[in-house]
């Protein structure tokens, strides 16, 4: 398990070295199940490399004879009879229909210009496509065929060889991506924010509060499956995983190994299977288990989702930990994005603050300790690099609106997604921070604790 103390730029080496290894595996793996695949495809074509041949040279045959009556008058601008129109697409459909699925994309003149009429917008482009057509050479016409016959193939259900070949392929690839997600699960479930642990003074003591987004990601399903990489085509809009939380880490990882984006679906995979989720909420466990029972005494978590929230729950039933988490701020296909606070004290008069910045509605989970309200913070993220320094500020004068009182304080715990030193300074708050980044590859810290009397 990794701590911010080791420092942030160890985590972020080591995070990198393991999830560019990762891929290297991933990447190879799906080299190797490619060849395979383009053997089976060639075999399963090569089997119909007869009928192609016939196939070819028929749809060739019946174009040169459409081309001799079209062509002409094409070139003369004159109407092009319909019947000979017809009986060239009749033809196509026939050669077409012998190779496999019929939906899929034709080759035929298309309705809309079939209806056009001379000297119209479209018939320019009517014009062009009988051209396309009836000037094509025989190796064109087998080119086409032979392209057409091994999408249908690889779509599935036109040849069975082919279809086993291909189930046991990639079977054997999810196989092995599931032992490279648990080999590297480390490194995968890892939060993209470093947990941070201050002491803060409270009354005429001393608390110490430590804070971590922990990075949501998928709630479990029951099926491991591929949902963004190619073996992962048939899975129906509908089953797939809320993502949100997770693909932006993804994408700074790409960016910061230089890797192409087209690796991205592996990575999402890898995040939605269940051995990287289970090892994501083994790691916060652990986290909040070494936490409380050290020195630490409250903490605030941020991007807790519904899984998370329950698995907690169930450790501080064991251990006796005090819990309040807010309201559940996601809607249908979005992050949960629960704030909690975990606490080995009693606390009293849990609440909540609802933030709206952003365009986004979230809910602070608050609570009191003595004269002391405790927050947790997740100020949600502004869209294109705008600066939320000053939207994060703006909310502290409206908690503090909410919760100061005379005597009392107020202590801000979290993730600010804006520089914290700068929120600090224009809320004329006490900041409690560490000077380095907080969060993956952002130079800056954006986890922090604020503190108002």
């Amino acid at each position: 398990m990794y701590r911010y103390e080791a420092g942030a730029c160890a985590i972020v080496a080591d995070t990198l070295n393991g999830v560019n290894e990762f891929l290297e595996q991933v990447s190879s793996a799906y080299a190797e199940s490619t060849r395979l695949t383009e053997g089976a495809l060639s075999r399963a074509v090569k089997e119909r490399a007869a009928d192609l041949d016939v196939l070819s040279e028929n749809i060739h045959a019946l174009a040169l004879e459409s081309g001799r009556e079209l062509l002409p008058r094409v070139r003369a601008g004159d109407p092009l009879p319909l019947d000979a129109l017809n009986a060239l697409n009749t033809g196509i459909r026939e050669c077409e229909s012998k190779l496999g699925d019929p939906q899929s994309q034709s080759d035929v003149i298309p309705t809309q210009l079939l209806a056009c009429n001379a000297g119209g917008k479209l018939y320019v482009n009517l014009g062009k496509k009988v051209v396309a057509l009836c000037d094509r050479t025989l190796n064109t016409w087998s080119d086409i065929l032979r392209t057409r016959l091994s999408n249908n193939i690889l779509k599935g259900g036109v040849h069975a060889g082919f279809d086993a070949a291909d189930t046991q392929i990639s079977g054997e690839r999810a196989e092995l991506f599931q032992q490279l997600c648990c080999q590297y699960s480390d490194v995968l479930a890892r939060s993209d924010h470093f947990p941070i642990s201050e002491t803060v003074p409270c009354d005429s003591s001393e608390i110490v509060i430590a804070s971590w987004n922990v990075l949501e990601f998928p709630r479990l399903s029951g099926v491991e499956s591929a949902f963004f990489s190619s073996c992962g085509r048939h899975v129906a809009p509908g089953l797939k995983p809320v993502i949100d939380g997770v693909q932006p880490h993804c994408c700074r990882l790409l960016t910061g190994l230089n890797r192409s984006s087209k690796e991205l679906p592996w990575l999402l995979d890898a995040m939605c299977s269940r051995t990287v989720i289970q090892k994501h909420s083994d790691q916060v466990l652990e986290w909040l288990r070494s936490t409380l029972e050290g020195v630490c005494s409250i903490v605030t978590l941020q991007e807790v989702s519904q899984d998370m929230k329950e698995r907690i729950r169930s450790e501080a039933d064991l251990r006796g930990w005090w819990t309040h988490f807010s309201a559940c701020a996601g809607a249908a296909g979005k992050c949960d994005a629960i704030t909690a606070i975990i606490s080995r004290l009693s606390l009293e008069d849990p609440t909540e603050f609802v933030c709206e910045a952003n365009k986004k509605v979230r809910q602070f989970a608050a609570a009191r300790f003595d004269d002391t309200w405790i927050l947790s913070v997740h100020i949600p993220h502004a869209k294109h690099g705008a600066c939320n320094e000053d939207i994060a500020s703006a909310l502290l004068e409206r908690v503090a609106t909410q919760f100061l009182r005379d005597g009392n304080s107020l202590i801000c715990a979290g993730d600010w997604n804006a520089d914290v030193r700068v929120v600090s300074r224009a809320s004329r708050g006490q900041l409690f921070a560490p000077s380095g980044e907080t969060q993956f590859m952002t130079g800056h810290p954006i986890d922090g604790v604020i503190k108002f009397s």
